[in-house]
């Protein structure tokens, strides 16, 4: 039996790769509500204009146009993004971002990278590199308390002797994990 939660393109591409039973998810955005707000913002510069037609302020109605014209177009791209998340399966990870569905089975995984970036509060994002396909990328959370997905991530790749890598976004510095 399947999990209802589970999108149908991320169970299918699941029983394709063989990787079980779910084990956690991550990341899992909806981003209608954001972008809900960014059309109530061009609606609400739209009104500005309105107002500054209404009052002969010309350059109040050009700014609010083109306002509303820009968050009404960031609107509508972030509604094309759709549905983004990653799910760590038994056997391997799926990923999907926008519409593409990105799965790998252990065996298929050269390594897991774990960027940090920042000082005290440095945020942690996780890469799952396959030895062929796209990398999926996971956003994982605050470097003094991880989320406990990339918690699971990186046990379930150690356990599977898949190699986990931190690094940098300063070359130098990337090193393999203890």
């Amino acid at each position: 039996m399947t999990d209802p939660a589970l999108p149908p393109r991320v169970t299918r591409a699941a029983a394709e790769h063989g990787l079980g039973p779910p084990v956690a998810a991550s990341g899992i955005a909806r981003p209608l509500g954001l972008a809900g707000a960014l059309a109530g913002g061009a609606v609400a510069c739209w009104v500005a204009a309105g107002v500054g037609v209404a009052v002969d302020l010309p350059a109040m109605a050009a700014g609010g146009l083109v306002l509303g014209v820009l968050a009404l177009g960031w609107a509508v791209g972030i509604m094309r993004t759709g549905f983004m998340g990653t799910w760590l399966f038994a056997g391997g990870v799926v990923h999907r971002e926008s519409w593409r569905v990105t799965a790998a089975a252990w065996p298929e995984v050269r390594e897991l990278q774990l960027f940090r970036l920042g000082g005290r509060r440095a945020m942690t994002t996780c890469t799952v590199v396959p030895v062929r396909g796209r990398r999926m990328t996971v956003a994982a959370g605050r470097a003094a308390a991880p989320e406990p997905f990339a918690a699971r991530l990186r046990a379930a790749a150690e356990a599977a002797g898949v190699p986990v890598v931190e690094r940098s976004p300063f070359p130098a510095t990337g090193r393999r994990a203890a």
